[in-house]
């Protein structure tokens, strides 16, 4: 049950795992003085682990890939209270931008048995303790201020206090769009196919859009800079051309055709228009395409002879391969299989199938994973957790499926498995009652068996794992 949830609800949990995961945490014990938990960050999507507790107000809080989510003391928002047999304990912190913009918080809530307190010698540095993933809230980053330059004010962090209606008006070189996303029609309730909709602003920064910085402009203003070169004191500004080119000049008058100096060449002018000529020639003579001729020739030479090796290289491999698989040498491991089973809240649980092909040679042809579940007493029924299946490849593909169901047997294909690689079938089960006049009293072992088949060849493992009754109101 989550924070806040009515105290009296709290001696149920002094004799289960919550708000851990397992009961193979240090010290012994740890789970009857914590009877709550949350965890609130908009840092990784990862388990957190609590690593160092002292109730005087220090937490360390760690995740699954060995950093540090928070390391708090009592100069952290600490807060304590003690409430009936419970105790209380909270701290937040928040970690703020120059601009006085959040940029993280975290806040981290325990709720404690006080009675149990005087069992521990503090502080502790428990193993093992994981959080139940639900009580781990991951908060992604978003918006939360909006700060805007005035004119005459600087944009340093200051805040300027706005209420009632603010108006958002594109001007100078700005455009402003309203994107409604598909609506949800009727009493449609939000899926993850059609999630709930939103609507979207968007301030597209569009280079000449809008009125211009002054509207009221009289009228054009002279050039100041050409490319960003200047002219002189006077307002001379010279152009030169180098190499091959050539700016076309007027000889002899203002009606004379633009001429290249110290030819014949005529090109017929255009109003408002300088002309930029070229007439470049090619820098290399006739030897010079020669010699690069040559040169080319040689290095195809010597490629040549190179394809060559690697073609007889490439047919050495090809005739070694087909002996090793005429004579199966390379067949003489094949196929392993390793089940992993954990047990979840809620009468659930997680299996991994890890299938290796053990042999030198590939499988380019289909290999069938199967799990089958039995259970012991004989009162339980299974289906898998929707989007919790994946078929995760060694090369690189990583694929939500949906495994084939049969009674308590679920199957899935591997297209191909190649030579000393891996596939790993992973998936989430959740077990219910058969029938309404069953009762769940009792722990509940699941045997389950993972079979790999190729052909003729086959391989298996079993595993077992005990799913405890859940802990229903009276």
């Amino acid at each position: 049950m989550s924070m806040g949830s009515v105290f009296q609800w709290y001696s149920s949990n002094t004799h289960i795992d919550f708000p851990f995961v397992g009961r193979d945490m240090l010290p012994a014990g740890l789970n009857e003085l914590f009877v709550d938990a949350a965890v609130v960050h908009n840092s990784k999507q990862l388990e957190v682990e609590l690593t160092n507790f002292n109730p005087a107000g220090d937490v360390t809080l760690k995740f699954s890939d060995g950093t540090t989510l928070c390391a708090f003391t009592v100069a952290d928002g600490f807060q304590s209270r003690t409430w009936g047999p419970w105790t209380l304990l909270q701290w937040q912190k928040q970690t703020v931008t120059a601009l006085n913009l959040t940029d993280s918080e975290i806040i981290v809530r325990f709720v404690l048995l006080t009675s149990k307190l005087a069992d521990f010698a503090f502080p502790v540095t428990p193993t093992d303790a994981w959080l139940q993933p639900a009580l781990v809230v991951n908060r992604e980053a978003r918006v939360r201020r909006i700060i805007g330059g005035f004119a005459g004010i600087p944009l340093d962090g200051s805040e300027v206090q706005v209420e009632g209606l603010v108006p958002f008006e594109a001007e100078y070189n700005m455009k402003i769009d309203v994107v409604r996303e598909t609506q949800i029609t009727g009493l449609q309730l939000p899926t993850p196919a059609v999630p709930r909709p939103k609507t979207r602003i968007i301030f597209n920064a569009v280079p000449g859009a809008g009125w211009g910085m002054n509207n009221d402009c009289a009228g054009p203003e002279d050039i100041k800079l050409i490319n960003g070169i200047a002219p002189d004191a006077a307002g001379n500004f010279q152009l030169e051309a180098v190499d091959c080119y050539w700016i076309s000049q007027v000889l002899a008058g203002p009606r004379s055709w633009p001429i290249r100096p110290g030819t014949d060449y005529q090109a017929t002018p255009t109003a408002n228009t300088l002309q930029l000529h070229g007439d470049c020639k090619a820098c290399c003579d006739c030897a010079a395409y020669g010699s690069v001729y040559e040169n080319i020739i040689r290095i195809w030479q010597k490629a040549k002879r190179a394809s060559q090796r690697i073609e007889r290289a490439r047919q050495r491999y090809a005739e070694l391969r087909a002996f090793l698989l005429a004579t199966k040498a390379a067949r003489e491991v094949g196929l392993k299989v390793f089940l992993r089973t954990v047990p979840r809240p809620d009468f659930s649980l997680s299996l991994q199938l890890t299938v290796s092909n053990n042999s030198a040679a590939d499988i380019t042809s289909p290999v069938t994973i199967s799990c089958e579940l039995s259970y012991d007493p004989d009162i339980l029924e299974s289906s898998y957790i929707p989007r919790s299946s994946r078929l995760d490849i060694e090369e690189g593909h990583n694929l939500q499926i949906n495994p084939t169901k049969a009674g308590e047997t679920y199957s899935v294909t591997v297209p191909y498995l190649r030579a000393a690689r891996y596939a790993i079938f992973s998936l989430d089960i959740r077990c219910k009652k058969k029938t309404v006049s069953a009762t769940l009293r009792q722990n509940v072992v699941v045997r389950a068996v993972a079979t790999a088949t190729h052909g003729s060849s086959s391989a298996s493992d079993a595993a077992w794992c005990t799913l405890e009754p859940p802990i229903e109101k009276e």
